[in-house]
């Protein structure tokens, strides 16, 4: 036998058939995964984009003086605008409820009446919410008295029979030196509703 020459045995020949086999098998394994990521991504659903929500304080009573047991007014807006994007969506919600809160108190509380937003609109809903004779901490007046400076806003809405059991609570905070002049944003979160 000459030098560099190598036997044909078979468990050499069969050694390397199994790389080539195992080399086959992840080249196929690699290009089926890369096609049905293809595939999917091509039949996932757009985003389908919502109205955006805000809220302005435009004007209040009853908060001057805290007293034991205050009542008190508010007068709020709810903006929602709806995106120029040709993907945005018509929303219409059923109305709910809306409650004021001050550092975890709630102070006052009322209806949000049903609205729908066109596609490329803005929509105002205008409400109110009374608290009437709402006992407060000897603290929690003291720190009304001192530092009111920020209001929490929950609205709690009720989607439309489009929507099914769909909810959103929005959840805004109103800087009380800015809360006539400037909207501030709220969170939207959406749940189901088991039946």
């Amino acid at each position: 036998m000459e030098a560099g020459t190598m036997l044909h045995h078979p468990a050499v020949a069969s050694r390397n058939g199994g790389k080539v086999f195992v080399y086959v098998v992840m080249i196929a394994l690699s290009v089926s995964i890369l096609l049905a990521f293809i595939v999917h991504v091509g039949t996932t659903p757009k985003q389908i984009l919502l109205p955006t929500f805000s809220v302005n304080l435009d004007g209040f009573d009853g908060l001057q003086t805290p007293a034991p047991a205050i009542s008190s007014t508010f007068n709020l807006s709810l903006h929602a605008v709806s995106s120029g994007n040709p993907q945005s969506q018509r929303l219409c919600l059923e109305g709910g409820s809306v409650a004021v809160s001050y550092a975890g108190a709630v102070l006052a509380w009322g209806r949000v009446p049903r609205f729908c937003v066109e596609r490329h609109e803005q929509k105002h809903v205008r409400m109110v919410a009374l608290g009437t004779e709402v006992s407060l901490i000897d603290r929690l007046r003291q720190r009304m008295s001192s530092e009111l400076r920020e209001l929490d806003i929950d609205m709690m809405l009720r989607g439309s029979a489009a929507l099914g059991r769909e909810r959103r609570l929005l959840s805004c905070r109103l800087d009380m030196k800015s809360a006539s002049s400037h909207p501030s944003m709220c969170k939207v979160y959406v749940y189901l509703v088991s039946q």
